[in-house]
């Protein structure tokens, strides 16, 4: 029979159910994932020793069945390897198999690796997972601090929030996904340690879904940040089509100079940074996302300096550049603009500043100063030196190289 029903009181023992009817209910209602302020919401902690602390929480299952923590849990991590990496994943765990009726909060232990990777999230008709953290076990480690512990509790294909579909059903949705809400949410999570095949399909169709200004990927050891979202879409003298991402990461590529010597001849594009000095960040940025993934685009840069202004400008194909004044703090500042008599050649698509730096502008500081593309003076580039402040320096100095891409 197909038709099930409940729930009827019984009579003469006519309608009997049991614990699979009443989660089925349940599972109706609401999603799977953590219980957000209930309890400490199964946070997890370090303790100062080779373990983890899971706090006290409650969590749904996607068949209705919750798991529930009324006080702090101790977790053994195992030993770490002597020479490679390791992760780990703190997990909600159900079985159903050969009778099993359980759920428990586990280590999942990795496998050290020069390149480590956590185990797959069992999720089949018999079992179902929940990541509440990744854990990074160093070569070499003796206790787990804070910084190795990657909380993914708010990370929907690893765990999420349990919500409630009843605003599906009185079909009020809070705001529609789109570069217009996400370039206006900032966020700030961590999205995990590469870029998930769902998480390209909705940059690719334009909806940004859980994805916020402010998330970011860390990959090897870089942690690349969404700055802005569709910023270039429909720009360009020939227009650019894809929906993206654009990223920025939290610190530099190396150092360079702009050129050789104290000159800004032929301005950014003429310049040694343009034509060789970004090949090492550009190289690192295809490696960790994927070239196929890095999208090109046209965008218009200078090409020619006349008593310290830019003088001429083209279009040109695009794919990972240093940012303007603008992108950054969203004015051109230093940048000349008019000599009195002369309106300066200050042709740009990059006159917005990127959502990043307006909700979070302490992430304008990287880990140095760095440069900037915009001619200043005769000798000078812009840059943003390591205390947070606009400038320029001379084109032969040395600063950090922080590009700026689009991904999809």
């Amino acid at each position: 029979m197909a038709t099930r029903t409940g729930y009827f009181n019984s009579v003469n023992g006519d309608r009997v159910y049991n614990a699979d009817d009443m989660s089925s209910y349940f599972a109706g209602i609401f999603t799977k994932g953590v219980l957000l302020n209930y309890k400490n919401s199964f946070k997890v902690k370090a303790n100062g020793t080779m373990g983890v602390i899971v706090q006290s929480g409650k969590a749904f299952f996607g068949d209705g069945k919750y798991i529930e923590n009324t006080a702090d849990e101790v977790l053994k991590i195992e030993p770490a390897d002597a020479i490679l990496d390791r992760i780990d994943l703190v997990v909600l765990s159900k079985d159903t198999t050969n009778g099993k009726r359980t759920a428990e909060i586990k280590i999942k232990t990795g496998k050290a690796s020069g390149s480590p990777s956590g185990q797959e999230l069992l999720n089949d008709e018999f079992h179902e997972e929940l990541c509440l953290a990744i854990i990074y076990v160093d070569a070499q480690t003796n206790a787990i601090s804070e910084s190795q512990i990657n909380d993914t509790r708010l990370n929907d294909e690893l765990c999420g929030i349990v919500e409630s579909n009843l605003a599906d059903i009185l079909n009020a949705p809070l705001y529609a996904d789109g570069a217009g809400t996400h370039n206006s949410i900032y966020r700030g999570n961590s999205l995990g340690t590469s870029v998930s095949k769902k998480q390209w399909e909705n940059i690719s169709n334009g909806t940004f879904k859980d994805l916020y200004i402010g998330d970011y990927w860390e990959i090897n050891n870089t942690k690349y940040r969404i700055a802005a979202f569709d910023y270039y879409l429909n720009k360009g003298d020939t227009p650019m089509t894809e929906h993206h991402a654009v990223i920025v990461p939290d610190t530099i590529f190396g150092t360079g100079a702009m050129n050789s010597t104290h000159t800004t001849t032929g301005a950014y594009v003429g310049s040694q940074m343009y034509k060789t000095g970004l090949t090492s960040a550009k190289n690192k940025i295809k490696a960790d996302f994927g070239s196929s993934h890095i999208l090109t685009h046209r965008n218009i840069f200078n090409n020619a300096v006349e008593n310290g202004h830019a003088t001429g400008s083209a279009w040109y194909d695009s794919q990972i550049e240093l940012m303007t004044p603008n992108n950054v703090y969203g004015s051109s500042l230093f940048t000349p603009v008019s000599g009195g008599q002369t309106i300066m050649d200050n042709s740009r698509l990059d006159y917005l500043v990127f959502p990043l730096f307006v909700f979070n502008p302490t992430l304008t500081v990287a880990d140095n100063s760095y440069w900037l593309r915009d001619v200043a003076l005769a000798e000078q580039f812009c840059y943003i030196t390591n205390r947070g402040t606009a400038g320029t320096s001379r084109a032969g100095n040395s600063y950090g190289i922080r590009p700026s891409f689009c991904i999809g």
